[in-house]
Parts: C-alpha cells; sequence; structure tokens
C-alpha cells in the first residue's frame, strides 16, 4: 500500500506539473517577428528582407568596391533597443586581391602602386583566426571598447558546407574546369563585452574564400574575402536560451529577386558578360528552399548549426523558413510576418493588434 500511495503521488505531481505548464502556455503572449527590409541606396531599392522581432532596431548597408570589381559586402544588424541581444551579419565578395609570380612582382613593385588593383584592395591571403583579430576586432571595439574574443576553433563542417554549393553552382564549375582552385577557411569563436552595464555574451563564426588562378604556370592571382560573418549575442547566461529565436533571425535574410535582376544586369553589363541574371535568381531561390527543405541530408553532421530551430513553409508564398523550434504554433501573413504562439485558442485574424484576416498557420516540412 505504502507503493501505491507513492506511485498516485507522483502521479498527482506530474499532472499539476503538467497543468501548470499548459497554464504558462496559454498566459504567455504570442512572439510576432516582422518581415522589413534592407535598403541599397545605389539602386534605390530594397536588397533583403528578413525576420526582426518586434520592437527591433534594424540597421544595414549594401556597398560596392569602385568598378570594374563592383564587389558587393552586405551588413545587417537587428538588435533589440537596450542591445544587449541581437545579431550581426555581414556577406561579402571577394575585396582583396593578390599575386605571385614575375608580373605581379613588377606590380607590387611599381612606383605607381597605390594599393589597389582593378578596385580591389591588394594583400595577401590571411588566416580567418588573424583575419578575426586584426580586421574584424578593430570595429567591434569601435562600438564596444572592452570587447574581447576568445575560445578561436576551427569550423572544418561550416568550410566543407560553401566548398559543396561552390562546386554545386554554375559558376564554381566554371572556375574549377578553367583550372581555378577554392580553398576555406572557417572558425567559431566566442566574444564578450559589457554594454550600458551589462555584460554580454557571443557566439560567432566566420568564413573567408580565396580562389587562385593561373593562365600560364608562371603567375599565380589570389581573390579572397569574407563570405560570411555571423555573430549572435544576449545577455550574459541567456544567450544559450535565445539562440534559437537569434539564428530564426539570421536565417530569415532572403534577397529581394526584383533587386538582385537590376543590380546583378548593371554589374553584368559594367563586366561585359552576356549572362541572365533573371534566371540566376530564380535557381537561387529554388536552390534555397531545397537546401532548407532537405536540411537533414545538406546539413549532414551538422547539429550544432541546426540545434534549436525547424523548418516551416510559409503557405503564402511557398518558400521555407528556418524558425525557432518548439512552438506549438507558427503563423504566415501575406506580408510575411510571423507569429509564435503555444496557445491552441490564439489565433492572430482574432487579435484585434492586427486587425486583419490574413493570417495562416504554416506546418512543419518534413
Amino acid at each position: 500500500m505504502k507503493h501505491i500511495r507513492s506511485g498516485r503521488a507522483i502521479l498527482l505531481l506530474v499532472s499539476l506539473a503538467l497543468a501548470v505548464a499548459l497554464a504558462a502556455a496559454a498566459a504567455a503572449p504570442p512572439v510576432l517577428l516582422q518581415h522589413r527590409g534592407i535598403q541599397d541606396p545605389a539602386y534605390q531599392t530594397t536588397a533583403y528582407f528578413l525576420l526582426v522581432p518586434e520592437g527591433w532596431r534594424l540597421d544595414g548597408s549594401v556597398s560596392f568596391l569602385p568598378a570594374p570589381s563592383l564587389a558587393r559586402t552586405t551588413v545587417i544588424a537587428a538588435r533589440n533597443v537596450a542591445d544587449t541581444r541581437g545579431v550581426y551579419l555581414l556577406t561579402g565578395e571577394a575585396t582583396y586581391t593578390y599575386g605571385t609570380g614575375p608580373v605581379w612582382e613588377m606590380f607590387l613593385n611599381s612606383p605607381s602602386f597605390q594599393g589597389t588593383y582593378n578596385g580591389m584592395h591588394v594583400a595577401p591571403p590571411a588566416a580567418a583566426a588573424d583575419y578575426l583579430r586584426q580586421s574584424v576586432l578593430p570595429v567591434l571595439r569601435r562600438q564596444h571598447p572592452d570587447y574581447a574574443i576568445h575560445d578561436i576553433r576551427p569550423d572544418s563542417e561550416a568550410a566543407e558546407q560553401v566548398r559543396r554549393l561552390d562546386a554545386a553552382s554554375p559558376h564554381g564549375q566554371a572556375i574549377l574546369q578553367v583550372g581555378g582552385r577554392y580553398q576555406y577557411d572557417a572558425i567559431r569563436f566566442r566574444g564578450r563585452c559589457t554594454v550600458g552595464g551589462q555584460a554580454v555574451e557571443a557566439d560567432g563564426s566566420l568564413i573567408l574564400t580565396c580562389l587562385m588562378q593561373s593562365s600560364d604556370g608562371m603567375n599565380t592571382s589570389y581573390l579572397w574575402g569574407v563570405t560570411g560573418l555571423s555573430i549572435l549575442y544576449a545577455e550574459a547566461g541567456r544567450l544559450a536560451a535565445l539562440t534559437p529565436l537569434l539564428r530564426s533571425v539570421a536565417r530569415s535574410v532572403r534577397m529581394n529577386p526584383a533587386w538582385y535582376t537590376r543590380m546583378q544586369s548593371h554589374r553584368y553589363r559594367l563586366w561585359q558578360k552576356a549572362l541572365d541574371a533573371q534566371a540566376e535568381i530564380g535557381e537561387i531561390i529554388t536552390r534555397n528552399n531545397e537546401r532548407l527543405r532537405d536540411r537533414d541530408r545538406i546539413y549532414a553532421g551538422f547539429s550544432e548549426y541546426l540545434r534549436g530551430t525547424d523548418v516551416y513553409r510559409d503557405p503564402h508564398s511557398g518558400n521555407y523558413f528556418e524558425l525557432e523550434s518548439g512552438r506549438d504554433h507558427v503563423w504566415f501573413n501575406r506580408n510575411g510576418d510571423v507569429i509564435y504562439s503555444d496557445n491552441p485558442n490564439y489565433s492572430p485574424n482574432t487579435d484585434p493588434r492586427f486587425n486583419t484576416q490574413d493570417w495562416s498557420e504554416g506546418r512543419r516540412a518534413r
């Protein structure tokens, strides 16, 4: 009888805990992620869209090196008002060039050399860890003088993922066919600083890509730069719990097809290349959706990056988004906004804050 009473007590405690959890879920307010954009002033249109938590600030820029390079760099910063949690993203093309061999030696030693070539900075390829310390850290310290970086470690999985994507792209295949070679260097790191008296911790990743080409066997040219820099940060002790939300923001970034077509067509004309930018953007969108839908295959062995997220399909656009997991209900509207809710009785279509009926519930991609 004693064991029976003990078992009943355990069942009662479990039932009570479950009831409390369900009540808390029902009482928790929905989380709104707003669909917002980053403008490109050069082409006077929105270049990228992403999902940003309600009330957060969003800053960004799209810049280009001088012609004939016109290499593009995009910076996106989404953060709360206090700047104690947020996402910092940088994506780029090759912004540095260098070379070895007689022709390059003559150019580098020429009195007319001014540190650039074809609009690009001239510098020998750097290791990712060195670039992080010498180029990224000074930028971070302009905003936070006490910013410190630690726990730098190689990230072979990320390097391999980028290698596979390049090898599968038409441009990457063309480079390999003419004897070009890619090298990748990727690292993970942690950071810390103080913001308004609040200790903040960060988790970051950096990937550098270097393309090596030689047309005569004597002179070798290097084109290299930052492929991607990602920093997720939050109050000390809160980063692990907030990482799924921050990762959802980081991975929601989508290119605007209209902007890309206009921008890339203009660059192709300047480069005198007869390529179809409209066809390329269609391929990019298709490949992105396939990559998210088949994430288990694409990200094999990449579980650390995926922890805490699920892939959902937007029923309006048909696009796939990697969003925070553990949510019972995820809603999408026609503007691209997203709402998380754990309340089975909640519907944004009846929420007076939105005054709209165009919300549809998304489904996990299987």
